[in-house]
This record gives C-alpha cells, structure tokens and sequence, in this order.
C-alpha cells in the first residue's frame, strides 16, 4: 500500500473534481474536465495498487480485469467499457474529432466506480480486513446507457 506523497496525485484530482462538481457554476461544460480527473485517479490506484505496476499493457483488459476481482457485477463492468470508450475519445491522443460528449451519468459513474475501489483499499490495508465480500457497489445508480 502506498504511504504519503504515493497517494497524493490520486486525492488531489479526486478533490479538483469534487470542488468542480459541486460549484454552482459547474454545468455540462466541465464534465469533461470533472471526468478526465475522476478517470485519472481510477487508473492510478488500479495501476499501482491493484496490478503493481507503473503502467498497464492492455488498458480497457487490465482495468476490466482488476475489478473482476472485487465484483462480479455486470452493469459495472458494462459501465467501465463505456467510460472507456469515453475517455478514449476524448484523450489528448485522440485524432478523431470529439462526438460523444461526458454527460453526468458519465461523471456519476467514473466517481461511484473510483469511490468503490478507494472503500476496498482503505477497508482491506488499513483496517486490516481481507474479506471484501460484504462490499459492493451501488449497482442501482450504475446504469447501461
């Protein structure tokens, strides 16, 4: 489990997001910013706390495959192939024109999903329990779209 400075990056985009999305102001316009930032801190805890690794190989396949250990819910794995395709289209990288926009179920999503992990970090290493059974996801506000 990572200590100190190794947990920062992660804690400071999760709280740029959740100020941006809680602000008056913060309408469908910054979305992408409040995802990106959501997105961002999944993939780092995935990455070095789950895989171990400072990288994935086969990004959608590795995200996918860590949380099959925590959960076998089929909405929130369909949820992560589609926030996937999003951020994909929407990364620097892309040379595609932008066509899907972030819509907040894509926020809500991004956060319940990072919130879920962070609940099973912090319950199995720091409170010392390895049986993760009794957490689950709040699947009822995960929605296929």
């Amino acid at each position: 489990i990572r200590t100190g400075k190794q947990w920062e990056q992660i804690f400071i985009n999760y709280r740029k997001a959740l100020l941006i999305f809680t602000l008056p102001i913060a309408d469908y316009s910054f979305y992408e910013e409040i995802f990106m930032l959501y997105y961002k801190s999944l993939e780092n805890l995935i990455t070095v706390d789950i895989r171990k690794r400072r990288n994935l190989k086969n990004e959608k396949k590795e995200i996918i495959e860590s949380l099959k250990k925590f959960t076998d819910n089929d909405e929130v794995i369909s949820a992560v192939n589609r926030l996937y395709k999003k951020r994909s289209s929407i990364a620097a990288h892309s040379q595609q024109p932008k066509v899907k926009f972030i819509i907040y179920e894509d926020v809500h999503d991004a956060k319940l999903i990072l919130d879920f992990l962070i609940q099973i970090i912090l319950y199995k290493y720091f409170i010392g329990h390895d049986d993760i059974s009794n957490i689950e996801p709040s699947i009822l506000r995960i929605k296929n779209n």
